[in-house]
């Protein structure tokens, strides 16, 4: 899945922004507080509502009053599957009554499911037949076109009826994939009671690469100290968070030659004191404390700068993601890294960004980061009479050439994102 659009309403200083990547890399800048971590902070209150539910969300950041004073808190996102599809999920919050007002899962064809409150509109299969209906509408159109001369027919009409052809096989390919796909307790159109704390998602469609996306969606703010101390063995596919369980993964890592490999190269690369990583048992069975060999010194991962920790973290969760439906945010991957070390570790997302066809977003106030970026790439983040906006650079001056793009951003060239 690939995130066409990310609109949110309400959330913090978000009163109404909308995210369009333009590819699989985009990079978020702007001062401190001008709401590039609430943007992070929203789409994690998401992924809390979608699995967990609005109370479990809301007390996952602490206080209702942190979050909004307004009725209702909306996100949508547009993803495109591989096949070309896209769906549109749409849910609407009431933060201070800890409900779901509105919850929808479409794609460009029909809609897939409609809630509002605390009651689910299962799909109604009768849908089809509207389906049906434009599909023998195309299928008329070439019954037409066979019978017309070849070198009377204009470039526009070939125009057209090529747009039916690709429009019949988009609606045959959405019939078979409901049908196929669709749970059987969804094929009808009872309506069934559905607590308004939680998502229709999660209680009924597990299966849907939507559900998928969000549960996979990973957002990064590692805290340096968390990996360096001893940790205690966590049951994670992925590192977390933090990258608290940072030594769980590297120990998981190990059982993949070639991944541990690239690892260490990648790592030598950026930070070349470092000779190797090693993983230990603590004194209990249920704990692991991560070393490093410096210039072929051993030493414990507390010795180690916050730095080489963070670039770890980062590369691990690069090379040890293998899901394609993935939206990976890292928070400020600059921090205490050498500008040269930034270069390399900034060219190495964008390549596992291809490789992987992964979508990642950083967040930044560094020159460097900024000065690898491309125009379409990097998005002005700022606030206004309180209120974030987002801009996206080569909408902000499309003509931009001779001056670097960091020079640029520092004169202010893009009218915005400034870092101070």
């Amino acid at each position: 899945m690939e995130i066409q659009r990310i609109h949110i309403q309400g959330f913090k200083s978000l009163e109404d922004v909308i995210f369009e990547p333009k590819n699989g890399f985009s990079c978020l800048v702007g001062a401190n507080g001008a709401g590039k971590s609430n943007f992070c902070d929203a789409l994690l209150f998401l992924k809390n509502i979608v699995l967990n539910g609005v109370a479990n969300a809301i007390e996952a950041i602490g206080d209702k009053s942190l979050i909004t004073d307004k009725e209702e808190t909306n996100f949508s996102l547009s993803v495109k599957n591989e096949k070309g599809v896209i769906y549109e999920y749409y849910i609407s919050v009431n933060i201070q009554e800890s409900k779901i007002l509105k919850e929808e899962l479409c794609n460009q064809f029909m809609t897939i499911y409609s809630r509002k409150i605390d009651r689910v509109e299962k799909i109604n299969l009768n849908k089809f037949e509207d389906l049906i209906a434009k599909m023998n509408t195309y299928v008329s159109d070439f019954d037409e076109f066979k019978k017309r001369d070849i070198k009377k027919i204009k470039q526009k009409e070939l125009e057209k009826y090529r747009e039916s052809l690709n429009s019949l096989i988009d609606l045959t390919k959405t019939i078979s994939y409901v049908k196929s796909e669709v749970p059987e307790i969804l094929k009808d159109n009872n309506i069934y009671e559905l607590s308004s704390d939680k998502s229709g998602l999660s209680s009924y469609y597990e299966d849907e690469p939507i559900y998928e996306f969000i549960e996979n969606l990973n957002i990064y703010r590692i805290n340096p100290l968390s990996p360096k101390l001893p940790n205690k063995i966590f049951n994670k596919s992925n590192l977390l968070i933090h990258g608290q369980n940072l030594s769980t993964i590297l120990l998981e890592m190990q059982n993949s030659e070639d991944k541990w490999m690239d690892l260490h190269e990648l790592l030598s690369l950026i930070v070349p004191s470092i000779n190797e990583i090693e993983i230990k048992k603590g004194q209990f069975e249920d704990s692991l404390s991560l070393y490093f060999k410096e210039n072929n010194k051993p030493l414990p991962a507390i010795s180690i700068s916050d730095g080489t920790i963070y670039t770890l973290s980062i590369l691990t969760t690069l090379l040890w993601n293998e899901d394609k439906n993935t939206l990976i945010i890292i928070e400020e991957p600059e921090r205490g890294i050498h500008p040269q070390a930034i270069v390399e570790l900034i060219s190495f997302i964008k390549q596992i960004v291809l490789e992987k066809n992964l979508q990642v977003i950083v967040t930044t106030h560094s020159e460097t980061v900024v000065r690898n970026c491309e125009l379409d790439e990097l998005w002005l983040v700022d606030k206004i009479d309180g209120k974030t906006k987002f801009k996206n650079a080569k909408q902000a001056n499309p003509h931009l050439e001779e001056t670097s793009l960091d020079q640029a951003w520092l004169m202010n060239l893009l009218n915005g994102g400034l870092p101070w």
